[in-house]
């Protein structure tokens, strides 16, 4: 154990900051792909549609949303092209979750960053600062799909929608 609490501490609420504003960022994705596919020209009816349904989905909503949406265009090809993208996005959604509602503690017997839930019982969540990395370019790697999905969303409209 090489840092103090307080170091540990600080390092902690960084990554954890990371974690949740590239969450955020990736929520926004999945929003665009979503209004993308059911509005497609930016303009007033975007927004009501983002402003009055998607502000009050759930992150989970919106990556159940979007895998129907994608899942329907590729049919048996889904889980081959798409599987691991949507398996990795539930982990995220659940990976942030604990970052946003678990509280961090330091403790005295590691370096790691540990969260726990106090809901039911105690659970503690402990991350060494590679995980922390890796999970932040896990997130950055699936924004990006989720941006070139984006950029070809007019291939996943059924045929009968007019755009």
């Amino acid at each position: 154990m090489s840092r103090s609490v307080e170091e540990r501490n600080l390092v902690g609420h960084n990554h954890r900051g990371h974690i949740i504003d590239a969450c955020s960022w990736l929520e926004k994705h999945i929003e665009v792909f979503i209004l993308d596919f059911f509005v497609g020209e930016r303009g007033t009816r975007w927004d009501m549609m983002r402003e009055i349904l998607l502000d009050r989905f759930h992150f989970d909503g919106k990556i159940a949303t979007m895998e129907v949406l994608v899942k329907k265009s590729a049919g048996t090809n889904f889980k081959k092209l798409y599987g691991k993208l949507f398996g990795e996005l539930r982990y995220i959604k659940e990976q942030r979750n604990f970052f946003a509602h678990y509280v961090q503690i330091a403790r005295l017997d590691t370096d790691d960053i540990s969260l726990i839930s106090l809901r039911d019982g105690a659970k503690t969540l402990n991350y060494t600062e590679q995980e922390l990395k890796d999970l932040f370019e896990k997130i950055l790697k699936c924004s990006n799909e989720v941006v070139e999905l984006n950029k070809k969303v007019n291939e996943f409209l059924p045929e009968e929608f007019p755009r």
